[in-house]
């Protein structure tokens, strides 16, 4: 009896001093696979990329909350790690939890378009020497870009004097439309004007109206957010005409072109542009003239840009019409 009563006081004992017995901690549930959104100049922010808002990326990172991010300054890389939930460490491999029902979620809104966008360059040279040459070239860009349409106008005004007479006095318009098929393909239709009030030929003041127009079917084949390479074939149409000249004269030319136009976007805010044409005439269907266009650009801040430009324009089929050669540095203002 006494030894049934001391295996009794025992066991009463022990469970008294016993610990408490710990649940096994809950396998947190994994959350969704994390995405890096990756700047062009190599930074990297983990989150989760909540929708598209035309050419934005809108992306929420949990330090820095919801980000607006045009998809031309970074891209989303994904990765296979899963994000772990604040304040817990990584757990262990836990045994794949049954599929979640599918919740209903109602159709997305198409994307909205993007806004407009501008940049404000002017380049200005003034030598004072034997010559007393001055050179101010002031150029206006405006693009607007949705889904699959693209609008660009270019707009520049240029002055050039040498000792005080009026050498240059031209203003150039440019629009491009354009428009992307899911399959790379595009058409595009672009319209040239240059209204030169101060050439001179032979001592004689020849302002003129030079219009270009051509329409380009084409492929891009490379598109991507480090850069595109597009390449396209199309009909060109050359219009030239004397203004408020003594000397009248008129002059249209038909002919075909080539077309390349590349992008490439680099770290550092740096971007490499590109466009060169090749025409041809429509007897012979030998190359007649070239145009080649050339930038470089770094973006300084949100606002600022430096621009080094380079255009290159010769043999246009036209009577008078000036050959151009510029190689200009710009520095910009985005809007």
């Amino acid at each position: 009896m006494k030894t049934l009563r001391r295996a009794l006081s025992a066991t009463v004992i022990a469970l008294l001093l016993a610990p408490p017995a710990r649940a096994s901690p809950a396998t947190p549930p994994a959350g969704p696979p994390l995405q890096w959104l990756v700047y062009h100049d190599g930074t990297r922010l983990p989150g989760h990329l909540l929708r598209h808002e035309g050419d934005d990326l809108v992306f929420h990172s949990p330090r820095f909350g919801e980000l607006r991010v045009s998809s031309r300054e970074a891209f989303l890389a994904p990765s296979t790690i899963p994000e772990p939930s604040p304040g817990t460490s990584a757990a262990p491999p836990a045994l794949p939890a049954p599929a979640p029902a599918p919740v209903a979620v109602a159709s997305a809104p198409a994307p909205a378009p993007d806004a407009w966008r501008g940049r404000l360059s002017s380049s200005l040279e003034n030598i004072v020497e034997s010559d007393r040459r001055t050179n101010l070239l002031v150029s206006l860009r405006l693009n607007r870009k949705w889904r699959h349409h693209e609008v660009i106008l270019n707009t520049s005004y240029e002055l050039r004097k040498e000792r005080e007479r009026t050498a240059t006095d031209l203003l150039r318009s440019d629009l491009l439309l354009r428009h992307d098929w899911e399959n790379r393909w595009y058409l595009q239709y672009r319209l040239q004007a240059d209204y030169n009030r101060s050439f001179r030929v032979a001592n004689f003041d020849l302002p003129y109206l030079f219009t270009r127009q051509d329409a380009v079917i084409g492929y891009r084949l490379i598109d991507g957010p480090r850069g595109m390479l597009r390449f396209g074939t199309g009909p060109v149409h050359y219009f030239f005409t004397l203004v408020d000249a003594e000397v009248s004269a008129q002059e249209q030319i038909f002919g075909m072109g080539e077309f390349v136009e590349a992008t490439l976007n680099l770290p550092w805010r740096i971007q490499l542009f590109g466009r060169f044409t090749n025409l041809h005439d429509y007897d012979e269907f030998t190359v007649t003239s070239f145009e080649t266009e050339l930038e470089i650009s770094r973006r300084l801040t949100e606002s600022f840009s430096l621009t080094l430009r380079y255009e290159d324009r010769q043999n246009i089929p036209a009577v008078n019409v000036q050959n151009r050669s510029l190689l200009r540095l710009f520095l910009g203002y985005d809007f």
